[in-house]
This record gives structure tokens, sequence and C-alpha cells, in this order.
């Protein structure tokens, strides 16, 4: 649940872009282990430190302005949540985590590019999945494509993530401090 470590975070990440930069994560994926069993799930580090999310299939988009934070979540589905567990759900990640904007993840394909507008530098790891990547320059394509109608800015410098959040954590809050001292 979002505490205000989370949000706090989020404000760093936000101070330190531009008003045309964004920062683009996708939770890590579950890892199948045998058929329909997959083990444990591990959330990403970089995005748990940012949002607090502990489930697979979600986006996070940070940019600065009116909205900037935005997330994309598996929809409550009570007959999943029998196997898998209790889902927050889009209203949750707004209720709970903070997002400022939330929608089911299988609205992504169609909002990404509608976010990509206006960000020339987008903070992102190509390379780490192919599927992800995938996702990712099509929305820019399309971004691109809707960018000569509305001369808006699409993605032209891209840069990973890590470099600016690695950096960020390692100053920890009085709570975090507290915590790994405990741990």
């Amino acid at each position: 649940m979002s505490n205000p470590n989370f949000y706090q975070h989020r404000a760093d990440v936000l101070q330190q872009l531009g008003a045309d930069e964004a920062v683009l994560l996708f939770a890590s994926s579950p890892v199948v282990r045998t058929g329909t069993s997959t083990y444990r799930y591990r959330p990403d580090s970089n995005f748990y430190w940012l949002t607090g999310w502990e489930a697979p299939e979600a986006v996070a988009f940070l940019r600065p302005g009116e909205l900037p934070f935005i997330m994309f979540v598996r929809p409550r589905d009570a007959a999943r949540e029998q196997w898998d567990g209790t889902r927050a759900g889009p209203q949750g990640a707004q209720e709970l985590y903070g997002a400022d904007i939330s929608h089911p993840i299988e609205e992504l394909l169609d909002e990404l590019p509608k976010l990509l507008r206006g960000v020339r530098k987008l903070h992102y790891n190509f390379g780490s999945n192919v599927d992800r990547d995938a996702i990712v320059l099509d929305a820019i394509r399309k971004a691109a494509q809707n960018a000569r109608k509305t001369f808006d800015d699409v993605p032209e410098t891209f840069l990973s993530y890590d470099v600016l959040l690695h950096e960020l954590r390692l100053f920890k809050s009085a709570e975090e401090l507290a915590l790994m001292r405990e741990a």
C-alpha cells in the first residue's frame, strides 16, 4: 500500500525530470515453474520502490505535470482472485497506491501513444523484454503518426531509467533506515 516513502520516491523522480521527459516501468512477470504453476512472485525492485505495487501485469508512467502518476493494472476479477489472491484493480491503484489515474492493463495499447505525446526523452529499459519493447515501439510509432497531425513531440531520446532511479535509491529516509535496521 502507498505510504509516504513511495509518494516521496515518485516526487524525487519527478523533480529530476524535465517537462518533456517521462519514465515508463513495467512490473516483473511471473516465472512459470511447470504447466500452470508459477514460482512465488517477486516484484521488480524499481517498480516496487516507486509504487509499492506487489502484483504482476502492471505498468507505471511518470511525467511532470497535472497528473504525474498513471498506472495500468489488472482489473478486479472474482474468479481469478480465488486462485491468485485479491486484486486492487484500477480503483485500488488510485485509492491505496496514490495513482492520479489508473486504467485496466488491457487499455495500455490504446492509452500509451496518447501519454507519449509531448514526451521527447523517455526513460525506459530497452532490451530487458522483447514483448514489452514491441509494445513501447508500437506506441511510439502510433504517437508519431498522430504527431504529424497535432505537431506534438514524440520520444526521440531514450535513457535507461536505472541511471536515474539507482542514484535516488542510494539515499534512504529515516523510515527506510529504521526498517533496514529492524530487518
